[in-house]
């Protein structure tokens, strides 16, 4: 129901590649679920509006809507067993695991085994949510930690190893190097302040008590430390910006891997990191880096730009297509003399005929 919130309306859930499974050791129960009807009861912290949107009323229960059902892959899992991580359960590489009140069943040997586990399932800079009644904190040493409103999250550290989800992205890497590393060089060349960035959908404020939707502020996941103000953000993102002009990738690439490690909601510094990455010539390093700059700041125009240049090059039309219709859509209404942020002098008018030159190629 988030997915089908935050998307843009002129977007489908089903034209993004998302998977949600849903795991369970009674299997009696995942059939109940699988049918999608609910009681009153079941809404009793709901939003009426929610009820409204996503369910409707047959006789004393209420049917989540099919488009949202179909979505959800439901599935048996005992967590105390080793079948996990796996192609075969589903569990590689996620972004997000909710796992909430099940840790209180396990005694402490069995919890680290399963905490092992789903740290191992989730992607380079994955997320595990967990329920406020969970043990102790020793057990997620292996996470760095959180400190959001009335909760605590905890992230798989970013690497940035090649991975599966992005190596099967492109099928010849080497001819990407000439024009992605030219792309880079020009991109990388940036000699003013970032202005605002326009903003993509929130979610629904009826929606905001249940999730709070992070934004690409630096302050937003640290903001008890002064290290993380975005005036500091800012001047080590200039340094690292300083470095790449220089061509002293490798120094660049470490200071912004520190800078990334340490805000990793700061939407500019995931930008950077893929142009470095795409000089350097490792795609599949600037796919990831790109995609995490989208995902926390769906607003931030020029990583779409990057995102649609380098499916371009790699024979991913249908993506890169996606890519130029969400700036299109970002910079509607926007004065056409107005700076592009990190765009080194490129104009919203300038981007729009672009975007409108590449999609009628």
């Amino acid at each position: 129901m988030l997915l089908h919130c935050l998307l843009p309306p002129s977007e489908a859930v089903a034209d993004w590649d998302v998977t949600i499974l849903a795991t369970d050791l009674n299997r009696s129960l995942l059939e109940k679920a699988q049918r999608g009807l609910y009681t009153a009861w079941s809404f009793r912290d709901t939003p009426p509006d929610v009820q409204e949107q996503f369910f409707t009323r047959r006789g004393g229960q209420f049917e989540l809507a099919p488009q949202v059902r179909s979505q959800v892959t439901f599935a048996y899992l005992n967590l105390a067993d080793d079948t996990y991580p796996s192609a075969l359960t589903n569990t590689l590489d996620m972004d997000l695991i909710l796992f909430r009140n099940v840790l209180i069943y396990f005694g402490d040997e069995m919890a680290r085994r399963v905490i092992d586990r789903l740290y191992d399932a989730l992607a380079d800079g994955g997320w595990l949510l967990v329920g406020h009644a969970e043990p102790s904190i020793s057990l997620f040493s292996r996470f760095t930690t959180h400190s959001f409103p009335n909760t605590i999250v905890y992230q798989k550290q970013v690497s940035y190893q090649k991975s599966v989800e992005t190596s099967e992205v492109f099928t010849d890497f080497g001819s990407l190097a000439p024009p992605l590393a030219h792309t880079a060089r020009r991109a990388s060349s940036h000699k003013r302040e970032p202005a605002a960035t326009p903003r993509a959908p929130r979610i629904p404020e009826r929606l905001h008590r249940h999730v709070r939707h992070g934004t690409s502020s630096p302050t937003a996941q640290d903001a008890e430390s002064p290290a993380t103000a975005e005036g500091d953000l800012m001047s080590q993102y200039q340094a690292a910006k300083r470095l790449a002009d220089q061509s002293q990738l490798e120094p660049a690439q470490r200071s912004v891997m520190a800078l990334v490690q340490k805000a990793p909601l700061f939407a500019p510094a995931y930008y950077l990191q893929g142009l470095i990455l795409q000089e350097l010539g490792d795609a599949e390093g600037a796919l990831a880096a790109l995609r995490r700059c989208v995902y926390v700041d769906a607003g931030f125009v020029m990583g779409h730009l990057a995102l649609a240049n380098l499916y371009t090059f790699a024979g991913q039309a249908e993506r890169a297509r996606r890519h130029r219709e969400n700036i299109a859509r970002l910079l509607a209404g926007a004065p056409a003399g107005d700076p592009i942020p990190e765009g080194d002098g490129m104009t919203v008018g300038d981007l729009l005929r672009t975007v409108g030159a590449a999609q009628g190629a």
